[in-house]
């Protein structure tokens, strides 16, 4: 999922800067704090890449397979079952 930002030219007297303001969901779901460090990587014309200084551990979450592989092991909700695809189709 993307998330749209804006590029934004901040005037000063000596110079100008630009400026990208990251969204507030994406901050919360990196873990991301005021004041640490990131750096761009411009792989094309079109394609910049930001990229933490310090990482941390990324916790392994559970691949759309070993679910899957999880759920056929428990036993269907009572009243209900699981339809398999030979079922399905």
């Amino acid at each position: 999922m993307g998330y749209k930002v804006r590029l934004q030219k901040i005037n000063r007297s000596a110079n100008y800067t630009y400026c990208v303001t990251v969204p507030l969901v994406l901050v919360e779901a990196a873990g991301l704090a005021k004041g640490e460090e990131m750096e761009w990587t411009v792989e094309d014309k079109n394609t910049f890449v930001l990229t933490r200084r310090s990482p941390v551990p990324v916790k392994r979450r559970a691949t759309t397979s070993e679910q899957t592989a999880t759920r056929a092991d428990r036993p269907a909700p009572p009243g209900n079952r699981y339809i398999t695809s030979a079922e399905y189709n």
